[in-house]
């Protein structure tokens, strides 16, 4: 058992298993729709931090659900869980990154600095290079280097964290921490390096990690929900009086606390959240992310409002073919040769397939779906979210009005 604050509580496998909600798949939504409103030009700046921010909150919510499921249960491994990451995320980013990068040296772009952009992206390390490059069609992967630095810290310091009298105690002092730093940053002119680094950016992914282990449950789902959803509207009105280049400092602040309760409605049900337009946008946010931002900056509608529509949907029909056609059948090879096969998976598959044909009809509220895009191989728990979306239309936040 562990100790959450002064309540004593036990741990079964019923209590970390989370399945697949479809409301949570609604909230990438959310999150990506808004993250292409910024981008595109269509909505103001700098929405965009709203959508990372939620993105933040819910990959670390998810992710701490399979990492303390999977040691419950005895199957934890390192190797594993960063095969499952690779297996679903590295195909599309290799896909995309190889096909932008041969569009470049093809347009005149010399192959030197092709090649630094290209290492930059593939090894996670873009969110270090921030103030470089604005015009650089990967500089959009700071956000998913941020996301994998995180996954190599967390899963070894989760076990340890769960074993200590107060562990939500101790977040939130790491949250403080985070906050803290983020503010001294910008203040001593590091105004990238607060807007890009995991440390500036970790209090939004603990946050999410703290609703986790806290296992929060609202008596309402559908008016928290509504709550999360005013309370990101209300951050944009909020930080309308501050200087532009600190809105970017200070909106996921604000907007961290709105995605807690958005995350936690969602995760009990919602059935506006599980409608099939959020739900399929959420299902597809990843590779969107990978392919939106590229093709706006390589042909010049990033930010251009009514003229970048057409790429939009362009990118929404790439990012549509590779999750049914790469990411999906990738995981479901990654998972067919790290399971041994049993009855039990057999049925598992079955349910799999009656999902795949039901997707986008809904699930009555608070119902666990099957996981049409594959189990990962640690649970049944779902995969963490992905796209950690660029905050607001350039990914350097300090420059607003490019």
């Amino acid at each position: 058992m562990y100790l959450a604050g002064k309540a004593r509580i036990m741990v079964d496998m019923d209590t970390w298993r989370l399945g697949h909600r479809p409301a949570l798949d609604g909230v990438r939504g959310i999150a990506i729709l808004l993250v292409l409103g910024d981008h595109s030009g269509l909505l103001p700046q700098p929405i965009g931090v709203i959508g990372v921010t939620v993105f933040f909150v819910l990959s670390g919510f998810l992710i701490t659900h399979v990492i303390a499921e999977a040691r419950h249960a005895g199957r934890w491994s390192m190797r594993s869980f960063m095969g499952n990451r690779a297996a679903r995320l590295v195909p599309a980013l290799i896909v995309m990154v190889a096909t932008v990068s041969i569009a470049q040296i093809v347009s005149g772009t010399g192959e030197r600095l092709v090649v630094e952009r290209v290492v930059k992206a593939v090894l996670y390390v873009q969110n270090f290079f921030a103030e470089w490059d604005r015009s650089g069609p990967f500089r959009h992967a700071w956000s998913l280097a941020v996301e994998e630095q995180f996954y190599l810290i967390w899963p070894l310091a989760v076990g340890w964290i769960l074993s200590r009298r107060r562990p939500m105690r101790l977040l939130g002092w790491v949250v403080a921490v985070s906050l803290v730093t983020r503010v001294a940053l910008y203040v001593a002119g590091g105004h990238e390096m607060a807007y890009a680094l995991l440390p500036t950016n970790a209090f939004a992914l603990l946050l999410g990690c703290m609703l986790a282990i806290g296992r929060v449950r609202v008596e309402r789902p559908g008016r928290t929900v509504a709550i999360g959803i005013v309370g990101l509207i209300l951050t944009m009105d909020l930080i309308a009086p501050i200087p532009s280049d600190a809105r970017w400092l200070v909106a996921p602040m604000l907007a961290a606390l709105a995605a807690v309760a958005l995350v936690a409605g969602a995760a009990q049900g919602s059935r506006w959240l599980e409608l099939m337009p959020l739900r399929f946008a959420g299902r597809i946010s990843y590779a969107l992310y990978l392919w939106h931002y590229p093709l706006l900056k390589l042909t010049g509608t990033y930010g251009d409002g009514v003229s970048a529509i057409w790429i939009l949907l362009f990118s929404v029909g790439l990012a549509t073919t590779s999750t049914l056609w790469l990411e999906e059948p990738v995981r479901r090879w990654w998972r067919a040769r790290s399971e041994p096969t049993t009855l039990a998976n057999a049925g598992h598959l079955a349910e799999e397939l009656v999902g795949r044909h039901a997707l986008g009809r809904g699930a009555p509220r608070g119902r666990q779906e099957p996981d049409v895009r594959g189990r990962n191989d640690l649970g049944d728990g779902p995969e963490p979210s992905e796209p950690l979306h660029p905050v607001g239309r350039d990914v350097g936040a300090p420059r607003v009005r490019g």
